[in-house]
């Protein structure tokens, strides 16, 4: 929409962001934003200080992979116990060939510091979802996300694969010989 309601999405101090953008996500006087681009911003939604509305707080991106075509494909989620932003994209390493695409997920911090990163061997088109326990405190409550390539793996908050696993006795007391599969 356009009008007095709305907040131009800036890459640079005169530089409308090319999007197309994702559905933001909300946070206190906050609003997370990705895009198509390659950016994730942070802009306030309400005067936060001497910030006005509509101030771009910080942009993330990773200009080496955006100059090959990087973009984030999905909205960010905000994880509900910790301060910490998710967000997906795919890497097209430079090629038009969407069968060697790679998926990243990022975790940020709420000050737009690049908290983890993980790599996937294909796409990744949708948000990850998290999972949390209410009856009981969970020291790393998990991310899942699914992969182009019909995977799904599951991530703890800290970054830390949960699944599949390698080989191993883990701290659960659990023992896999063979590791676990997706």
């Amino acid at each position: 929409p356009a009008g007095d309601l709305t907040i131009p999405v800036l890459e640079t101090a005169t530089d409308q962001d090319p999007g197309p953008l994702f559905a933001p996500w909300i946070e206190g006087a906050t609003i997370y934003i990705s895009s198509a681009s390659g950016n994730v911003y942070s802009i306030t939604r309400d005067p936060v200080g001497s910030l006005p509305a509509g101030t771009v707080r910080w942009r993330f991106t990773e200009r080496i992979l955006q100059e090959r075509g990087f973009r984030f494909s999905a909205r960010p989620i905000v994880h509900p116990l910790q301060p910490l932003i998710y967000v997906p994209g795919i890497d097209p390493k430079g090629t038009p060939d969407e069968a060697d695409d790679s998926g990243v997920l990022y975790s940020l911090e709420v000050d737009g510091r690049l908290f983890w990163r993980r790599d996937f061997e294909s796409a990744v088109h949708a948000s990850a979802s998290i999972w949390t326990t209410p009856s009981a405190v969970q020291l790393s409550p998990s991310l899942w996300i699914g992969t182009s390539s019909g995977f799904v793996v599951s991530i703890a908050s800290t970054g830390e694969y949960l699944a599949p696993l390698a080989p191993g006795t883990y701290p659960s007391g659990n023992t896999y010989l063979w590791g676990t599969d997706d």
